[in-house]
Order: C-alpha cells, then sequence, then structure tokens
C-alpha cells in the first residue's frame, strides 16, 4: 500500500480486527506487514457525522495546496478560525 494514501472505509468492525488479527499474527511469525493507513465506519451516518461538506473542502484545499496552518486554512476558505479549528480537530 501507498504511504500517502488513507483508506476511508465502510465495514463491519469485525472486518476491521480481523485485518488487524491476521497483521498481529504476521509480526508475531518476524513476517513482513505492509503498511496500511485507514480509518473505518460501520455505518454511512457515521461517515457523514465526521465528513461532512465543509471538512471535505477542508481536506480538497489542503490536498491541492499542501500544508497550511489552520489560520491560513481559515483565510483562504474564507471561513472562522474557530470552525476551521473544530474541523481540523475533528478529522485528526
Amino acid at each position: 500500500m501507498t504511504p500517502n494514501i488513507l483508506h476511508i472505509e465502510i465495514q463491519p468492525a469485525g472486518d476491521a480486527l480481523a485485518r488487524f488479527g491476521a497483521d498481529l499474527q504476521a509480526v508475531i511469525a518476524s513476517e513482513p506487514v505492509a503498511p496500511y493507513s485507514g480509518v473505518g465506519f460501520e455505518t454511512m451516518t457515521q461517515f457523514g457525522e465526521v465528513f461532512t461538506p465543509k471538512r471535505w473542502e477542508l481536506i480538497e484545499t489542503l490536498k491541492a495546496v499542501g500544508p497550511l496552518t489552520i489560520y491560513g486554512l481559515a483565510k483562504r476558505l474564507s471561513r472562522h478560525y474557530r470552525n476551521v479549528h473544530k474541523d481540523v480537530t475533528a478529522l485528526m
């Protein structure tokens, strides 16, 4: 897996635990484990609570322009600093 990719998935918690268990067994057996960066949600409702339209806009802006301070991001998005800070905190 490419380290610059974040996998976002809607899946049962058991599937994520199974992936973790397989990787853990590989580590215990001293086998290599491919890096994996992901976040999972059990339902679309959970997903929608985290990835709101404003947060997608924030992510798209960071992807397009690169790292910014929260102040810089708020200014670029014409949003209040406090609201951008809240969204960044939620995404972290």
